[in-house]
Protein backbone atom coordinates (compact mmCIF):
# COMPACT_ATOMS: atom_id res chain seq x y z
CA UNK A 1 0.00 0.00 0.00
CA UNK A 2 2.59 2.45 1.24
CA UNK A 3 4.37 2.04 -2.34
CA UNK A 4 0.95 2.58 -4.27
CA UNK A 5 0.48 6.03 -2.06
CA UNK A 6 3.94 7.28 -2.57
CA UNK A 7 4.04 6.73 -6.44
CA UNK A 8 0.12 8.94 -5.84
CA UNK A 9 1.60 11.70 -3.52
CA UNK A 10 -0.60 10.60 -1.01
CA UNK A 11 1.91 9.68 1.88
CA UNK A 12 1.12 12.24 4.87
CA UNK A 13 4.40 11.73 6.82
CA UNK A 14 5.42 14.28 9.87
CA UNK A 15 8.33 13.51 11.68
CA UNK A 16 9.24 15.76 15.10
CA UNK A 17 13.23 16.07 15.48
CA UNK A 18 14.89 16.53 18.79
CA UNK A 19 18.47 17.53 18.22
CA UNK A 20 18.40 15.97 14.40
CA UNK A 21 17.05 12.85 16.04
CA UNK A 22 13.59 11.40 15.43
CA UNK A 23 11.13 12.01 18.64
CA UNK A 24 7.83 11.34 17.01
CA UNK A 25 5.82 10.07 14.14
CA UNK A 26 2.94 10.39 12.19
CA UNK A 27 1.65 8.23 9.39
CA UNK A 28 -0.72 8.93 6.71
CA UNK A 29 -2.58 9.22 3.71
CA UNK A 30 -4.21 12.03 2.02
CA UNK A 31 -6.78 12.18 -0.65
CA UNK A 32 -8.43 15.41 -1.63
CA UNK A 33 -9.08 16.81 1.29
CA UNK A 34 -9.51 13.72 3.34
CA UNK A 35 -6.03 12.33 5.75
CA UNK A 36 -6.65 9.12 7.36
CA UNK A 37 -4.03 8.72 10.48
CA UNK A 38 -2.66 5.45 10.55
CA UNK A 39 0.05 4.91 12.76
CA UNK A 40 1.73 7.53 15.25
CA UNK A 41 4.27 7.22 17.94
CA UNK A 42 7.37 8.31 19.91
CA UNK A 43 10.66 7.60 21.00
CA UNK A 44 10.03 6.79 24.77
CA UNK A 45 13.63 7.55 25.56
CA UNK A 46 14.22 10.26 24.18
CA UNK A 47 10.79 12.28 25.32
CA UNK A 48 7.83 11.73 27.94
CA UNK A 49 7.28 14.85 27.76
CA UNK A 50 4.28 15.29 25.09
CA UNK A 51 6.63 14.48 21.73
CA UNK A 52 3.57 12.76 20.26
CA UNK A 53 0.81 15.63 21.41
CA UNK A 54 3.23 18.28 19.97
CA UNK A 55 3.45 16.64 16.81
CA UNK A 56 -0.25 15.91 16.45
CA UNK A 57 -1.13 19.41 17.06
CA UNK A 58 1.67 20.69 14.15
CA UNK A 59 0.42 18.09 12.24
CA UNK A 60 -3.34 19.06 12.31
CA UNK A 61 -2.19 22.86 11.72
CA UNK A 62 -0.47 22.28 8.54
CA UNK A 63 -2.78 19.63 6.98
CA UNK A 64 -5.69 22.95 8.01
CA UNK A 65 -3.91 25.15 6.63
CA UNK A 66 -3.07 23.33 3.11
CA UNK A 67 -6.67 23.27 2.73
CA UNK A 68 -7.63 19.43 4.26
CA UNK A 69 -11.18 19.30 5.62
CA UNK A 70 -11.01 15.99 7.42
CA UNK A 71 -8.57 14.78 9.69
CA UNK A 72 -9.04 11.33 10.71
CA UNK A 73 -7.02 9.94 13.29
CA UNK A 74 -8.07 6.43 12.73
CA UNK A 75 -8.96 4.25 15.73
CA UNK A 76 -8.14 3.43 19.05
CA UNK A 77 -5.85 5.55 21.61
CA UNK A 78 -8.80 7.84 22.39
CA UNK A 79 -7.49 9.29 25.59
CA UNK A 80 -4.56 10.67 23.83
CA UNK A 81 -7.07 12.10 20.91
CA UNK A 82 -9.40 13.46 23.11
CA UNK A 83 -7.97 17.14 23.36
CA UNK A 84 -7.80 17.28 19.50
CA UNK A 85 -11.09 15.52 18.06
CA UNK A 86 -13.94 17.38 17.41
CA UNK A 87 -16.37 14.56 17.33
CA UNK A 88 -16.59 11.07 17.61
CA UNK A 89 -17.95 8.94 14.54
CA UNK A 90 -18.88 5.89 14.51
CA UNK A 91 -17.75 3.31 11.56
CA UNK A 92 -19.07 0.23 9.39
CA UNK A 93 -16.82 -2.23 8.12
CA UNK A 94 -17.89 -4.28 5.38
CA UNK A 95 -15.46 -7.06 4.44
CA UNK A 96 -15.77 -8.85 0.58
CA UNK A 97 -14.57 -12.62 0.85
CA UNK A 98 -13.37 -14.44 -2.24
CA UNK A 99 -15.86 -17.27 -2.77
CA UNK A 100 -13.28 -19.67 -2.29
CA UNK A 101 -13.31 -19.02 1.20
CA UNK A 102 -15.79 -20.99 2.83
CA UNK A 103 -17.94 -19.67 5.60
CA UNK A 104 -17.28 -21.65 9.33
CA UNK A 105 -19.68 -21.77 12.23
CA UNK A 106 -17.16 -20.32 15.13
CA UNK A 107 -19.64 -20.96 17.82
CA UNK A 108 -21.99 -23.78 19.14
Amino acid sequence: MHETAAAAGAVDLNLLLLDDTPVAFIYGYHYRGYVYGLRRGYDEGRSRDGAGNVLLAYTLRDSFARGDRVYDMGVGSYPSKRHFQTRLIPILRYSHYSPSVRARKCCD
